[in-house]
């Protein structure tokens, strides 16, 4: 059985140098895309769903339309919006080009996906993959400026 903060939502924050402010990154489900409009029922299903995996009853099978979603953020906004999550540690230090390069790799292919909770196509997983492609990106020297 899982802890009830074993599936908490991860998303990746990548802040502008001197700025306190950049991008967040974060994989949701797509309540927006036609095949959750056109059936009520199914965006009900998620949201049990998605408590039932928090709270650590069962990993949910279902999938569901999602994607890859890229606001304007701080630290500021970020503490705001949650209040409870763990401490954030920086994993990376970009040059204007590495960011670029980042952002080609780990953004625009995956835009729009399959949200699952079973097979970790969420927000686990693209966090992860996002992560341990940031620390290869920053350790590339021939980036540098």
């Amino acid at each position: 059985m899982r802890t009830k903060s074993s599936l908490a939502h991860h998303f990746v924050y990548v802040e502008k140098k001197f700025k306190h402010a950049g991008f967040r990154f974060d994989v949701l489900i797509d309540y927006k895309h036609e095949s959750m409009v056109n059936n009520p029922r199914r965006c009900v299903h998620s949201m049990h769903d998605i408590q039932d995996a928090l709270d650590g009853e069962r990993i949910p099978t279902n999938t569901y339309p999602g994607l890859l979603v890229r606001q304007l953020a701080s630290r500021i906004t970020i503490k705001q919006d949650n209040p409870t999550s763990r401490i954030w540690r920086k994993e990376a230090r970009f040059t204007l080009l590495q960011f670029i390069l980042w952002q080609n790799l780990v953004y625009e292919p995956y835009k729009i996906l399959t949200y699952a909770f079973d097979n970790r196509r969420n927000c686990h997983a693209w966090t992860a993959f996002a992560l341990k492609m940031a620390k290869t990106i920053d350790k590339m020297p021939w980036i540098y400026p």
